[in-house]
């Protein structure tokens, strides 16, 4: 979808009312990026050495002097920094794909950490709710900072542009307490940096910021900017003097002038094939970086909806669990990922999901040779201690063997497929391992009558079954049904009388409801508590069982 940019009414340069040279202290370390705390200015500093990063320091915005105050290096590098006033927690945007993590600028200690989607971030704001991050390729997305969580995301000014070569790219912002400030090459030819003044309600709203832009300055500084609610404050390289600057720039002399008409550009249909803009909105797409190099190579899908991605990354395997919207689902491992398997170098290149919802990953890791690895984890991202070794099987016959594809019996076993080498001849590699563990999938059963006359006439045992939420009753193969009590009845009770779905106990969950001939159970219990089993399969075998007590009597006893 090709978006314009609608509403350029308002356009001007900022005057420049203030500005002083970076410290001496700091000028040859100081980083991009400023923050405003209220009172004074917070800017990053880099190592000369490596361009490790060293802490951010404070200065007086009256004086340019540093105040003294300093924080200690949590990370190797930061692309932005913004300001929690409320919390005083200075947030840092690590970069390329590192944490967002907030630092208490009174202890000095890390308070927050999170680890967002997607990476290779520009930017970071806070409007007094929420973190607010640029990427590179146009998009603005928001982080709810105490989960962690991606909460929504919109089209920056500019459009959608290719990171790599496109177009002038979407780089720092701003918050000055109502309006968004973002800044972009001006696509003029020139070095200078348009600074968008937008607002978000509308941008939100529309999902890109087209009709959302109050007005832009064209300024010659490239910076990720600070907003103290009046100026926006912003570096540069004076390169008449070779001094590193910081300027204070007046926001408040926006002119109009009269827009250009404009036609809004053709909306394009979606059709088979298109990127599914409800997934990470607006793109699409989404990507992970875990360190250099990452890849992506296996996927599967939970019956709730949720994504999960393995591959490899920095010699890990990367387990990755994304909410249906796209973003990486904090309930799981650490912020989504789950990369604890502590063996050597390793690659994960196939997954498959148990009935129990644990999760068998397959790949190959390397020790004198490449030997075949399987990993099980469980439904939050831990490893499964009952699998293997700590989580984890290897199959080595002493030459290469490499896993590429898993799947799962109904019975539970593991059957993984790749090939093994010799040193000359390539062949294909089938293994099949016990996978135990996988129990039948959560169900819940009622039994009517609670209490059964033996002497009674009635027909039926009307049995009512509900799956999980991840399950669907209108899924069981109504064939696979049996009835048994504590000690099992061979054969099983079959299922003879009707079966219906539906919300028969109101509950808003639905339930199969299936009758058993009452009179041949009859024979097999006793009186007084009876605990009755309902067992069978879904029609892809996904077992499950349940059980339920009852009472039995029987009249003159």
């Amino acid at each position: 979808m090709v978006f314009l940019i609608a509403n350029q009414s308002l356009v001007a340069r900022g005057d420049v009312v203030d500005q002083f040279p970076v410290p001496d202290e700091i000028s040859h370390v100081f980083d991009n990026g400023i923050a405003w705390d209220g009172d004074n200015l917070w800017v990053p500093c880099r190592s000369p050495l490596g361009g490790y990063y060293l802490g951010p320091r404070q200065i007086d915005p009256e004086t340019g002097e540093l105040t003294g105050k300093a924080l200690p290096n949590t990370w190797y590098s930061v692309a932005g920094i913004a300001f929690d006033r409320s919390k005083r927690i200075l947030w840092h945007l690590a970069y390329p794909c590192g944490p967002i993590y907030g630092v208490n600028v009174d202890t000095g200690s890390t308070v927050a950490s999170f680890y967002p989607s997607p990476c290779r971030l520009h930017d970071i704001a806070f409007d007094g709710q929420y973190l607010w991050v640029t990427k590179d390729n146009g998009t603005v997305y928001q982080f709810d900072p105490n989960s962690g969580q991606r909460v929504r995301s919109f089209i920056g000014p500019g459009g959608i542009t290719n990171p790599y070569g496109g177009g002038p790219n979407l780089q720092g912002v701003t918050h000055d307490g109502r309006y968004f400030w973002f800044t972009r090459g001006a696509g003029d030819g020139s070095d200078n940096q348009r600074y968008y003044k937008v607002d978000p309600e509308i941008a939100l709203r529309d999902g890109h910021s087209d009709n959302a832009i109050l007005g832009y300055l064209d300024l010659p500084f490239a910076s990720n900017p600070a907003s103290d609610g009046k100026y926006l404050w912003t570096s540069y390289y004076d390169s008449t003097t070779g001094m590193k600057m910081i300027a204070k720039i007046d926001t408040g002399s926006l002119e109009p002038i009269e827009p250009e008409p404009m036609e809004p550009g053709p909306i394009e249909p979606v059709a088979p094939g298109d990127l599914d803009t409800t997934f990470s909105p607006p793109s699409g797409f989404v990507t992970y970086y875990g360190g250099n190099p990452s890849y992506g190579y296996g996927v599967t899908v939970q019956a709730d909806g949720k994504i999960i991605v393995v591959g490899h990354t920095r010699g890990k395997v990367p387990v990755l669990r994304y909410n249906p919207d796209g973003s990486l689902d904090g309930s799981f491992g650490t912020g989504g990922v789950a990369t604890d398997y502590g063996g050597n170098w390793a690659s994960g290149h196939a997954v498959a999901l148990q009935a129990d919802g644990k999760i068998v990953v397959a790949g190959f890791t390397k020790g004198t040779m490449y030997d075949v690895l399987v990993l099980r984890y469980n439904p939050d991202g831990s490893l499964d201690d009952g699998f293997g070794t700590g989580g984890g099987a290897i199959y080595d016959s002493e030459i290469w063997d490499i896993g590429r594809a898993v799947a799962l019996q109904s019975d539970g076993k593991i059957v993984v497929a790749g090939f093994t080498h010799d040193g000359i001849y390539y062949d294909v590699l089938v293994l099949r391992l016990i996978g135990g563990g996988s129990g039948p999938i959560p169900a819940s059963i009622g039994i009517k009558p609670d209490t059964l006359n033996t002497k009674s006439k009635g027909t039926w045992i009307t049995c009512y079954i509900e799956l999980s939420d991840d399950y669907s009753v209108e899924d069981i193969d109504f064939v696979t049904l049996t009835l048994f009590n504590s000690d099992p009845i061979d054969p099983p009770l079959a299922t003879v009388g009707p079966s219906e779905v539906g919300d028969h106990d109101d509950d808003g969950i639905l339930d199969l409801m299936v009758k058993f001939d009452r009179q041949e159970l009859i024979p097999f219990l006793e009186v007084g508590d009876a605990e009755l089993t309902i067992a069978g399969e879904l029609g892809d075998g996904t077992p499950f069982e349940r059980s339920d007590t009852i009472r039995v009597i029987r009249p003159g006893k």
